[in-house]
Formats: structure tokens, sequence, C-alpha cells
């Protein structure tokens, strides 16, 4: 078991320095021989040369190894002689005097061992706190730890009121696994010392972390209801609940908590906003509704309410958009929303943002493509400083001019975002999706021409969607220049890109049946599993994505299917053990991948390790 503290450097009885027993003086050859002896397990010939140093210089470096040679020897007289010269010489360090009741256990008197050392923590009345965790460490030095806990509550008792060695006992306690004591240490430590919660949070979150089971946080959160019952008082224990909760991705129970504090406080619902914060963190985007829905219900003097509106807003629509799991009623219902809140807030340069995502929601998913685009024209005529906000909206336009059909307006759009910010990551991603475009138009060479020229791009995403693009282009062009099944995918794609699913499978079909001896077999199973998924069919899309990774392992697709597959498993069909067992393959079969990170942390979240 690890030391508690630093144990104090010796002081001698006739109160000289002690700086020349902090580390051993360089014996030279003597001292060589001495450690060879030692190492190869002739400790008569070792004692004999320890001996000469030690009585030359008596520090603890070398009475330690003295010591060890005559309990080797089982030579308990010297062994006391030995110690009580040392108490002697240096009266005021107590690892001498546990090493004299060490001395009579291990001449077999352990009796007299426990009647000395029980005598030696009860007479001790000193009220230096060091001195008890120097005692304490000495006892778990020479592994008698029950000794050490003995001596930290004697500490207690003698400091009452002035230190309460919890942090020391709570360490002890978490080295032995007894999370129930050391829990119930941390939580007396912030009886006393509140301020300190971050710090025993961080203490806490490597036992919860690693507990798969799920007990220790349980037994964690009986204690803090406990605390919370015996000193309703302390708003410490239901913060350190509501952060528990968040541990435990109890998110409602958190935001329950949250709200009774709020109240009783009159906080404003700042603790409520930060909540909700970190439930869109974790894409619990209901939970996070939630908390800003409270925030917003104070009304709009409240000073968070205009935030709360703003955030309530962004984590609906990231719902819809990337979860996929929606009803119509829910797209209705979050247009309605979006009116309201322009309407109560107005079109300005701090509503860009909300203006964007509506005329996305409203092209994309509710076939208003017309509204859309008057919209984001609106937005684009702002004056504002955010001048990347307005490049966004004329990409977005761009984006449902393609929608419309509109190939050339669409271009032009996206040329000038790409003129504007020649090398900046944005004016990269207009250039990426005009070279989409001419994908889309069946241009395969100056689709891939541009796509080439991107592969240098700074932002990793766009040079990897790039490069991705650009391959499957070169792999896909016959070499008998054959282009209608390539010209037919990219069809389906341009379909899959208007959210009209049905067509653009119903074109993927078609490859099949026209050409049935086509080199796009897996690219056509994984666009119909990414179909799936964006239908709500998550079954079915992981049953296309597990047919790339059993039949076509070997091909591009086959870490972005598995990665996809294992996703689905642990984030739509709640299947744990299916969904490590898919990253565990993705991390041993695709070594090279750039979703192995990601894939690694989800396992051990998933296992229940610590993951910062």
């Amino acid at each position: 078991m690890a030391a508690i503290g630093m144990a104090q450097p010796p002081v001698p009885a006739d109160g000289t320095s002690a700086t020349d027993t902090v580390a051993p003086l360089p014996g030279g050859k003597v001292e060589e021989l001495a450690a060879h002896y030692y190492l190869n397990g002739e400790f008569d010939k070792a004692a004999d040369q320890y001996e000469k140093l030690f009585d030359k210089t008596p520090n603890r470096y070398y009475y330690n190894y003295l010591f060890a040679c005559y309990l080797q020897l089982k030579d308990f007289k010297k062994s006391e002689k030995l110690v009580n010269k040392q108490i002697k010489r240096y009266a005021a360090e107590p690892g001498y005097l546990v090493d004299l009741g060490f001395v009579y256990d291990k001449s077999g008197d352990a009796d007299k061992a426990k009647k000395y050392w029980d005598n030696l923590i009860k007479t001790t009345k000193t009220t230096n706190q060091a001195y008890y965790v120097d005692l304490a460490n000495a006892f778990i030095n020479r592994e008698q730890v029950p000794y050490a806990l003995n001596t930290l509550k004697q500490g207690r008792e003698n400091l009452k009121g002035f230190y309460g060695f919890h942090i020391e006992m709570a360490t002890i306690y978490k080295a032995q696994n007894n999370t129930a004591d050391m829990f119930k240490e941390y939580l007396d430590y912030l009886k006393e010392s509140p301020e300190k919660r971050p710090d025993v949070q961080v203490e806490m979150l490597d036992i919860i972390a690693a507990d798969a089971t799920g007990d220790k946080g349980k037994q964690l959160k009986g204690l803090i209801l406990a605390e919370i019952t015996k000193t309703p008082d302390k708003i410490v224990f239901p913060e350190l609940l509501i952060w528990l909760h968040m541990q435990l991705k109890e998110f409602d129970a958190a935001i329950v908590q949250a709200k009774a504090l709020d109240k009783r406080f009159r906080e404003d619902g700042f603790r409520l906003m930060e909540l909700g914060d970190v439930c869109a963190t974790n894409d619990n985007y209901d939970a996070a509704a939630r908390a800003y829905q409270y925030v917003v219900d104070k009304g709009a003097t409240a000073p968070n309410y205009v935030q709360a509106r703003l955030n309530m807003l962004d984590v609906q629509y990231k719902k819809i958009t990337k979860t996929y799991n929606y009803t119509p009623a829910d797209l209705t219902q979050l247009e309605t929303n979006y009116k309201q809140a322009l309407t109560e807030l107005g079109k300005n340069n701090g509503t860009l943002d909300l203006m964007l995502n509506m005329a996305h929601l409203q092209a994309f998913y509710l076939n208003k493509t017309d509204t859309a685009a008057a919209l984001l024209e609106e937005a684009i005529k702002i004056p504002t400083f955010r001048d990347k906000t307005t490049a966004e909206c004329k990409l977005e336009l761009g984006d449902i001019k393609l929608l419309q059909a509109d190939v050339w307006e669409a271009s032009l759009l996206y040329s000038q975002v790409e003129k504007a910010y020649k090398n900046d990551p944005i004016g990269q991603e207009a250039k990426f999706r005009n070279s989409r475009l001419y994908y889309y138009k069946g241009d395969f060479q100056w689709a891939k021409a541009q796509l080439d020229v991107l592969k240098a791009a700074t932002a990793k995403f766009i040079s990897n969607d790039a490069m991705d693009l650009s391959l499957f282009i070169s792999s896909n062009i016959g070499s008998d220049s054959l282009t209608t099944p390539l010209e037919m995918f990219s069809r389906a794609d341009l379909l899959y890109f208007q959210n009209r699913f049905t067509d653009s499978q119903a074109v993927l079909d078609s490859i099949t049946l026209v050409f049935p001896d086509n080199d796009l077999a897996d690219d056509i199973i994984y666009r119909k599993a990414n179909i799936a998924y964006r239908t709500g069919d998550f079954a079915k899309a992981a049953d296309f994505y597990n047919e790339v990774v059993t039949k076509y392992a070997e091909e591009l697709l086959g870490d972005d299917s598995l990665f996809k597959l294992a996703s689905i498993y642990q984030f739509n069909l709640l299947d744990n053990t299916k969904a490590m067992d898919a990253y565990q393959k993705l991390m041993t079969d695709f070594p090279g991948s750039v979703y192995v990170v990601e894939a690694r942390k989800r396992f051990r979240t998933l296992r229940g390790d610590k993951v910062n």
C-alpha cells in the first residue's frame, strides 16, 4: 500500500541537524560490496558491510538495509538494539518506534507487539497533525494497516475540531477496496470543506468509472441521500448528487435535483443551463430541452431567457438532423417554434443561426424549398460582423438550389464563397460542394480534378471527404470507359441528398438489374444501409452494414460499415454487447482506420473504464 503522505526527516534527540539522514552518503567500494551481498541473499556478509557503513553514517538508508539483514538472519537481539539506538538518537521520528514493535512481531511475540503498538498509539498526545501521518505511514510501510487507521483515529480524537484526517483515511480505505468507508470519509470531509468538492469528485470518479456493475454508484447515491436528509442546510450534498447523476447518465434525475436547488436558492436557472449543455454534449437532446425549457418558463425577464430559447431550439434541431428519430409532428412543431422565436427576437445578427437552421429544416425535411430559399436570401442581406455565418447561409442556399435542380445557381453560390475564403476551411468546403455537384451531374473527370486539389485541404474532414470521393470515382470508371453504372449511382446519390430516399433506392436496384457484373456491389449495399438509417429502420440498416462487413471487408467501406454498425447497436438498438464486439473487431481488423480512436473510447466507456 502506498504511503498516505510525505514522511518528515528524522530529528536527532540532541537537536542537531538531520540533513545527512535524508539521503545516503556514497560508501564507495564498501557500499558496492554490501549491495552485492544483499542482492545475492548473503545477509550475514551484507550485515558486516552495512554495520561499517552505518557506524560511520547512521542515516535511514543504511539503517533500513542493516535492519533488513538482521531480520533475515533472525537476529532479533541485534535488531532490537539497532532500533533502540535510533529511537534514542531520533526521538521525534515515529518510524523507529513502529520498528520496535515490528521486531517483537517478527520474533514470534505477536501479543507483545500488539500491546506495544496499542500503547504507542494510545499515548500519542501531540497536536502536530504531520506526526500522526508519519506514524500511520510507518505502520503502512510495515504492512500494519489496521494500526495505521487506529493512529489516524487517535489523531482525529486529539485534534477534534481542528483536523479530521478524512483524506488520509479515505486513501487507506480506497487501497483496501473498502468503498463504503472511503465514501463516508469523503462525505465527512465535505462537511468541513465543501469547497473541495471538485477534488473529491475526481477521487470518487476513479471508483465509479471502474465499476462495470454500477453497484458503487448506487452505494454512493444512498450515502449522499442520507446526508441530504441529515444535513438539509448543506448545499454541497445536493450538488454532489447532481454530479453523480450526471456520471451515471441519469440526466432526468439530475435535472429534478437542479430544479429543486434553483427554486430554493433563486439561482435564475444558471445551474439548469449548465446541465442542459452537458446533456446536449452527451447527445441526450430530450433531457437538454427539458433543462432549457425550465429556464424559458421563468419568463422573458429572466437573465438566461434568450440563451435558453436559442439553446432549446438548437437541441431540438440536432435531435432531428443527427438522430433521425422524429415524427412529422416533431418537424411541424419545430418549425412553429422557430417562427415564434424569430417573431419575438427578430431577424437580426443575433438570430442568423436560427434562420439558417430553420431554412435547412424547411428545405430538407418539410419540402418547402421556396420558403427556405427566401428566408436565406433575407438572412444574407442582414448586416453582420459574422461574415462566415453569411457564407454558411450562401452554402445552405446553394444546397437548396441543388434540391430545386437549379445546378448553375448552386454552383455560382458555392463559387462565391470559395473565392471569398480561398484559404479558409469554409472556402474549401465550398470547393468540395462544387466538386460534388459536378459528380452528381456525371462530369467525373472535372469533379476528380477539383477533388484532387482538395486532398491538401487544411481541414482534415474536407481532405478526407475529397480523397474518398476522388478515389471512388477513379475506382469505378471502367477500363473500357463505361461510365453508365457510375452515372446511375451518382444520380442515386443526388436523390439521397434531396431526401428522395425511395427514388434513390429504386435507382440503386436498377443498377444491379441492368449491370449485374458491376463493381459497385458494396457501395450499393452501403447506400441502402444509409437510406434505411435515415428512414429510421435501424434493424434493416444494421443488416445492410453487416452484409458489407461480411462480404466486402477488404473493400474501402469495410471500416466505415463496421463503425456505423457498432454505433447503431450502441445508440439505436441498445445492444451494448454487440456494440462492444463490433468496436473490438474494428480495432483488431482495421488498426489504421480513422475510426479507431473513437471506437477505442466508446469500447472503454461501454466496458466501464474511466475515459478522459
